[in-house]
């Protein structure tokens, strides 16, 4: 072999090792696409529901309404309150989690931030704030919900959307139904690479004032929507690179490259 052939082989490994290190960079530091998850026809066998109460109890149901939606079908939530103990008040809460879909952050990614969009509307009963609403998740047999602002769906019969953004794992609370709270706010799920899978869904609740009245109230939910943007890609500590990054470091290494095939002549 002669020397020229000996450099010539030499540079065509050092290009192919150059081309295999940005492309490994560009991959471990591109971020995981979003993903939205959404329904607006509520079939009852893609929804879990669960119920907390407190106080003196009542109930709460939900089911698919075909018409009179935004349009066409939505489920619809009704709470029913007994009169409140005396000194005290009733609270029920339910969570309905949409069961078809699961993200699993070991897999996908750790969750940056999520967005979250419904349309609500009092259908019966309707007084005062109507019902509380907004996102809820299910992870490792423990429920969340919103904790960090509060959303109504209000008393009005008309539909209106409520959208909230850029939520993380601080803006939600574990369900602690009790005559006073809804959640315990000092206890968040995990949203990091490391967290169990996370199914999602909305959270419903009313209640009573001390030595309220018992009620019944209903509200319907439309066009639900949870859009997920991931942080870090799963098993991967690298910091995220932006293209441009990525293409100034590229640049970096060829030059160093074209350095050391010169040197070789």
């Amino acid at each position: 072999m002669t020397r020229s052939t000996h450099c010539t082989n030499a540079r065509f490994a050092w290009v192919f090792s150059l081309i295999s290190a940005v492309a490994t960079i560009a991959a471990v530091s591109s971020p995981a696409t979003a993903q939205t998850v959404s329904d607006s026809t509520f079939l009852d066998a893609d929804w879990a529901l669960t119920q907390a109460t407190a106080g003196n109890g009542g109930s709460s149901t939900a089911a698919q309404q075909l018409s009179g939606g935004n349009p066409g079908a939505f489920r619809n939530v009704t709470d029913v309150l007994n009169a409140a103990p005396p000194g005290s008040q009733t609270v029920v809460l339910s969570t309905s989690i949409y069961t078809p879909f699961t993200y699993n952050p070991a897999v996908s990614g750790a969750i940056g931030s999520i967005n979250y969009s419904e349309d609500a509307a009092c259908t019966a009963g309707c007084f005062g704030q109507g019902q509380s609403t907004g996102p809820a998740l299910l992870q490792g047999g423990n429920r969340y919900i919103l904790s960090s602002s509060q959303v109504i769906t209000g008393p009005s019969l008309a539909w209106s959307n409520h959208t909230l953004n850029g939520l993380t794992a601080a803006d939600f609370g574990l369900v602690n139904v009790t005559p006073t709270t809804l959640f315990d706010s000092t206890q968040h799920p995990n949203f990091s690479a490391g967290g169990a899978p996370i199914q999602f869904g909305f959270f419903r609740a009313n209640g009573t004032g001390v030595n309220g009245g018992g009620y019944t109230l209903s509200a319907g939910i439309d066009n639900w929507q949870v859009t997920i943007a991931a942080g870090v890609p799963a098993a991967i500590d690298l910091p995220t690179l932006s293209e441009w990054s990525v293409a100034a470091l590229a640049l970096a290494i060829a030059l160093i490259g074209f350095a050391r095939t010169r040197r070789m002549r």
